[in-house]
């Protein structure tokens, strides 16, 4: 299958469907390489989608350099790989990490999209969520993970969901002070006062 060049790393994809112009690209969860959507994916195309799916940084095929990763980073990548095969306008779906990269992406780029679908994700992770990764990075002998952030009170109101090559998830206080992930509300800029 082939790969695009984007961001240093080279992200795996695969197109499944012709499309008749519409375009839906999906975006994985933690861990998962792009056969995580192979259910999904004939039924979209049978619709008449063309079907884009990919491996996030990381996993499956693509590069895999020294993590953490960012979500804002991961964003970029799929920023990168939609540019690179000529995506823009699509659709954009993203479960779990990937909603919340899909977020990332909409709140970056919302020109490029005709609409974002959000499945089993969140905006901003409490730290009783974060516990339940704790058995990823444990597996992997990490001394950190998502627990020991959270005791160690890096969870906040400004923070990025962070992705070991191997698929552990974390969250720290954001290094630019942005805080897009938190607001819980994807808002395009040009919907203004209208839609609060």
């Amino acid at each position: 299958m082939p790969a695009a060049h984007v961001n240093g790393l080279d992200i795996h994809y695969r197109i499944d469907g012709a499309g008749g112009g519409q375009t839906l690209l999906l975006i994985n969860g933690v861990g998962d390489d792009l056969e995580g959507w192979a259910f999904q994916r004939d039924d979209f195309a049978a619709a008449g989608l063309r079907v884009v799916t990919f491996d996030n940084r990381g996993c499956g095929r693509s590069g895999q350099p020294p993590g953490p990763y960012t979500s804002s980073e991961m964003a970029r990548d799929a920023k990168g790989l939609a540019d690179a095969l000529g995506l823009a306008p699509f659709h954009l779906a993203g479960v779990s990490i990937g909603g919340v990269i899909a977020q990332e992406y909409a709140v970056a780029w919302p020109g490029d999209l005709l609409s974002v679908v959000l499945a089993s994700t969140y905006a901003r992770p409490r730290p009783a969520d974060l516990c339940g990764v704790r058995g990823v990075g444990a597996d992997r002998g990490d001394r950190r993970d998502a627990a020991d952030d959270a005791a160690a009170g890096t969870v906040g109101v400004q923070h990025r969901v962070l992705c070991e090559p191997a698929g552990a998830a974390r969250a720290v206080p954001d290094r630019d002070g942005a805080d897009h992930s938190a607001r819980g509300v994807v808002r395009r800029a040009d919907w203004g006062a209208a839609h609060p």
